[in-house]
């Protein structure tokens, strides 16, 4: 008979001792979901974005001018709630670079273009500039919500893609 109490007294406590470990752990696996969900947002964004830039690219290789081609840029970005627009704050911004120099922007006045490189005649390099931090087009939320330090520290703020295409003759 003590036999039997003494193993239903363990097996109670062996199930008070799992719910002190799960009590543990229950905080760490919340923030592993939440840095994946982050993480996971900030990757499609991005690949929008590169995608952006070779629809940029393209669309400048044909001899697009730089309104059209963020109408483009838009059209890709819009499922994200992003839009190029020279509104201050709208967070987007398109950039044209062609082989001698010129260099077309269209977009957020207060995000400043720095030219990476060179392009060789002929070629024309797009960049699309993305601040994650900035809302989305119809004003409510960010672009991708940071959770405060989590986002910090999963993206930097800003996702910069180019694409380089040739221009047609």
């Amino acid at each position: 008979m003590r036999t039997k109490e003494r193993h239903r007294r363990a097996e109670r406590e062996h199930r008070g001792l799992i719910s002190v470990e799960l009590l543990f752990a229950m905080p760490v696996l919340l923030l592993l979901l939440l840095a994946a969900v982050v993480y996971g947002r900030v990757m499609t964004v991005r690949c929008a974005a590169t995608h952006a830039a070779t629809v940029a690219a393209r669309e400048a290789g044909k001899g697009g001018d730089v309104q059209e081609i963020a109408v483009a840029v838009s059209g890709v970005l819009a499922p994200y709630g992003v839009a190029v627009t020279p509104r201050p704050g709208s967070g987007a911004k398109v950039v044209l670079q062609d082989g001698f120099g010129k260099v077309r922007e269209y977009g957020d006045p207060s995000m400043v273009y720095v030219k990476p490189r060179g392009v060789a005649a002929g070629e024309i390099l797009s960049t699309v500039w993305i601040r994650t931090t900035a809302r989305k087009a119809d004003g409510t939320t960010p672009l991708i919500p940071s959770f405060g330090g989590l986002g910090a520290v999963l993206h930097t703020g800003e996702i910069c893609v180019s694409s380089l295409a040739k221009k047609d003759r």
